[in-house]
């Protein structure tokens, strides 16, 4: 897959998460709480997963060689690429830990780094060096906090102990108009200081911009 079809599926993907965005959005109020909070957690997360897919998709291919938007070439690296090699590879990077171990045998893709999370992305580009090292730290390193918001909500809606709500909150209450006692579903409808965009479709943008300058050109 080259980088026009990979940029093409995300966009359309995250495109269509903001249309269920606005949907949800226009049922505030309307449909019963709990429903409206199930739907958002289901949102949060579909959208986190298409950008781990996404962010997986970009490393493999970079190091396995394509073609950027604009044709130019990415060269594969040299060595094994298979998809365990990377993985493997990729994981230990991650963990800031030497990436030319051996292989497990045994390794599995549940194995593989958190792919959406952005510090380990760069972690993983400075390892591996694929030849569009520089336009993939420009673009992961755009300082864009979508990704990584989501990420921090999400995890705390899968896992709501009092521990996680009280850094939800400290963390992400000078971005959001937040109250006190605010819930992870409630952080996605919250307006940006300042602005009149919603926290989601923020997150969301985010990720289409990263996605379009780390797929432009190598």
């Amino acid at each position: 897959m080259s980088f026009h079809r990979l940029n093409g599926w995300v966009q359309t993907r995250l495109n269509g998460y903001m249309d269920k965005s606005s949907e949800l959005q226009s049922q505030l109020g309307v449909m019963p709480s709990w429903q409206h909070r199930y739907l958002t957690e289901s949102l949060m997360s579909e959208v986190w997963l298409t950008w781990c897919l996404f962010s997986r998709n970009i490393i493999h291919k970079s190091l396995r060689g394509t073609k950027a938007r604009n044709s130019q070439l990415i060269i594969s690296r040299q060595g094994d690429n298979s998809w365990q090699a990377i993985g493997h590879q990729c994981k230990r990077a991650a963990r800031s830990e030497n990436q030319v171990a051996a292989i497990p045998p045994s390794f599995l893709m549940r194995n593989e780094p958190t792919w959406g999370d952005i510090g380990s992305i760069i972690k993983i580009i400075n390892a591996l060096n694929p030849s569009n090292q520089g336009q993939l730290t420009t673009a992961f390193g755009l300082p864009l906090h979508g990704p990584k918001h989501l990420q921090l909500v999400r995890n705390c809606a899968a896992h709501k102990t009092i521990e996680n709500l009280l850094n939800l909150r400290s963390q992400l209450s000078l971005t959001y108009t937040l109250h006190n006692k605010v819930t992870p579903s409630e952080v996605a409808w919250s307006l940006k200081t300042g602005t009149s965009d919603l926290a989601i479709n923020v997150w969301i943008d985010d990720m289409r911009t990263i996605a379009d300058v780390a797929t432009s050109s190598n």
